[in-house]
């Protein structure tokens, strides 16, 4: 691929992100200014007044030139496949079974993995949750293949990661390879506490706890009816509507946000972010709002 087209479609994304920024920036300090002015014309100062209306207009043009290059960003974004996200990363054979790593994968490792308790540990934990998010992915691999499904490969992606399988459409061949990613990951927790019990020096140290979460705990959040996690799958297999699945989806996964945030949790809350929105964009109305904004905005 052309780096140089990949490139200038990546500056579109970032030039894009910026002017909207701007834009909602904007409308709500031209907001503020009208209320304050209509109420009292003394609540606001001359020097205010300059900044946030020429802030406005400069914003305005931005966003007018941004939507007047609409065909030649579109082609650019064509030709550097950004649509399609997971062409960024790097493919691998692991355990027979082909695997594609996306660069926001291991951005979402790091992220997760941020902490003030020094390099050794987080560099630890990068690892620890490359890991764990495999073994899961393999559980649901290795099933795939056992119950007859045929095409079985890996993708990890910012979300975490995901197996795909063609063939063996039968219900219960679907539920049991759902269930194996988690299996595997409760299945080495269950070892490791046991191994605590035994040596409480293991027990005591950040490697054990470490292991714990991205082993067990991940699983268990997994398990969380929310789409397209194997909790959210198996809800949705549950409810039998589509409809259903997506507002009980979209539901936790909002609920999810201030509880990530209560714990200071900052990687969870964007992965709840991430959740919520996607579920969110997948109803009819939204998603044909966002498509009629895009079309007139740019």
């Amino acid at each position: 691929m052309n780096l140089t087209i990949r490139g200038k479609a990546i500056l579109w994304q970032v030039v894009g992100g910026i002017v909207a920024l701007f834009v909602i920036l904007c409308s709500i300090a031209e907001l503020l200014w009208w209320c304050l002015f209509l109420s009292d014309r003394t609540n606001v100062t001359a020097d205010w007044t300059w900044i946030i209306h020429v802030s406005s207009a400069i914003t305005l043009v931005a966003l007018i030139l941004y939507q007047r290059m609409r065909r030649q960003r579109e082609r650019v974004f064509q030709q550097a496949f950004v649509r399609d996200a997971e062409r960024f990363g790097f493919d691998v054979t692991l355990f027979t079974f082909p695997t594609h790593v996306n660069y926001m994968f291991l951005g979402m490792a790091m992220m997760l993995s941020v902490s003030d308790a020094g390099m050794a540990r987080f560099f630890t934990f990068v690892l620890l949750v490359v890991f764990g998010i495999f073994t899961h992915e393999l559980g649901h691999a290795i099933v795939a293949r056992k119950t007859g499904h045929s095409g079985v490969r890996i993708q990890l992606h910012a979300l975490g990661g995901t197996t795909f399988f063609s063939g063996g459409q039968r219900k219960a061949q679907r539920v049991a390879v759902t269930i194996a990613g988690p299996a595997v990951g409760i299945a080495v927790g269950l070892f490791l506490m046991e191994l605590a019990r035994i040596a409480p020096s293991f027990r005591d140290s950040f490697l054990y706890h470490d292991m714990l979460f991205v082993t067990m705990g991940w699983s268990l959040l997994n398990l969380l009816p929310i789409l397209p996690l194997d909790g959210g799958v198996l809800m949705a297999a549950a409810v039998k509507s589509d409809s259903m699945a997506q507002m009980i989806s979209i539901v936790v996964a909002f609920v999810g946000i201030p509880i990530a945030q209560w714990k200071h949790q900052e990687g969870f809350t964007l992965f709840f972010v991430v959740l919520a929105l996607s579920n969110l964009y997948t109803l009819p109305k939204v998603s044909a709002t966002v498509a009629r904004w895009n079309r007139r905005v740019g």
